[in-house]
């Protein structure tokens, strides 16, 4: 079953957009930390290929995935408007940080619940629990992410292996 956004309980709630190709998506702003402009990742060996690396985000070593390759879109081209969007997860008690990169980030939206949609059904081979629901702006539609759901348990672990090498790959790396 989807967990989707409950739009008859919300009021007013903030969204940061972003591009991936043509298609726009959203993140609730209170999960993003803060946008970077892209620059190297160093590689972990040994993880998948959607997990770019991990980058030294002012001494803490930060996971990143491409998210276009995650959802199987193919790798993201890097260009001056590539970002990489710092969001914060909770894992049981933890916090993790993650790096997501986004061909550029658009603008910080607010949505009422009646401007929110319901996921809607796909049918039973279709996987879109990673959508919590799609937010109407006149007449498009910006596919709202639950990022907990893009990433499950064992991407978790290969993010939190990352962040563990990288630190010791990053031991003489600039600090942002």
């Amino acid at each position: 079953m989807n967990e989707t956004i409950n739009t008859s309980s919300i009021g007013e709630r903030q969204y940061l957009t972003f591009l991936m190709g043509q298609d726009q998506y959203s993140l609730d702003i209170l999960m993003v930390k803060e946008i970077i402009a892209y620059s190297d990742v160093m590689k972990v060996p040994m993880l998948p290929d959607y997990i770019k690396g991990v980058i030294n985000l002012r001494n803490k070593v930060v996971p990143v995935i491409d998210l276009s390759m995650r959802f199987g879109k193919g790798k993201t081209e890097i260009s001056k408007l590539t970002c990489i969007i710092i969001i914060e997860l909770s894992k049981g008690e933890k916090k993790v940080e993650i790096g997501i990169v986004v061909d550029s980030v658009s603008e910080v939206i607010s949505l009422s619940g009646a401007e929110i949609e319901k996921t809607p059904e796909f049918g039973d081979d279709v996987h879109a629990d990673f959508i919590s629901g799609m937010g109407r702006i006149g007449e498009r539609f910006i596919i709202m992410l639950n990022v907990a759901r893009v990433l499950n348990v064992e991407d978790i672990s290969y993010l939190e292996k990352a962040a563990n090498e990288g630190k010791n790959l990053l031991s003489g790396a600039k600090v942002r």
